[in-house]
């Protein structure tokens, strides 16, 4: 394994990989000037909130980087009207947001699938805050009702719109 590494070294490492895997990225800040956004891994728990919304084509939006711990940093496509909502969430709720297109590495299949499988348990431990167009607090398009990522959102723990706090 070269430098002294041990295979236990080596299995120490790939386990603390794969657990950090398995955990969420929360939302924690937003810097504006610098356009990023902090994260860290967390298991949810009641007081985070993961904001369900009807997915949208990112094509013109601007590229932040997101910031988790010790990971490498990745773009992430948001518009400035979402940056906004997404830091009044985080003044109203504080830190541990939990929103798809920020906290999975898009750009990333292997983080996609390990997120994507974690989708569940996400929904289970925070509490699900609903929202309309570009993150806005109002209500979400008609067809958001049907959608199958939205079913699932709203099938696990608690449900609130933006309104309801």
């Amino acid at each position: 394994m070269g430098s002294g590494a041990s295979v236990d070294d080596f299995n120490e490492l790939a386990y603390r990989y794969t657990e950090s895997m398995t955990k969420p990225r929360m939302i924690c800040s937003i810097d504006f000037a610098k356009m990023t956004i902090s994260c860290t891994r967390a298991i949810p728990v009641d007081n985070f909130h993961a904001l369900s919304h009807r997915w949208q084509n990112r094509v013109h939006d601007t590229i932040w980087q997101v910031n988790v711990d010790d990971e490498n940093p990745y773009p992430c496509e948001l518009s400035l009207e979402e940056a906004k909502y997404l830091q009044m969430y985080l003044d109203s709720y504080g830190p541990g947001l939990w929103l798809d297109y920020v906290c999975i590495d898009q750009s990333s299949s292997n983080d996609k699938n390990a997120q994507v499988s974690i989708m569940g348990q996400i929904y289970l431990g925070c509490c699900t805050l609903v929202v309309g167009p570009n993150l806005s607090p109002t209500m979400p398009p008609a067809d958001y009702i049907y959608r199958a990522w939205c079913i699932q959102e709203r099938m696990f723990g608690s449900v609130k719109f933006p309104w309801d706090f």
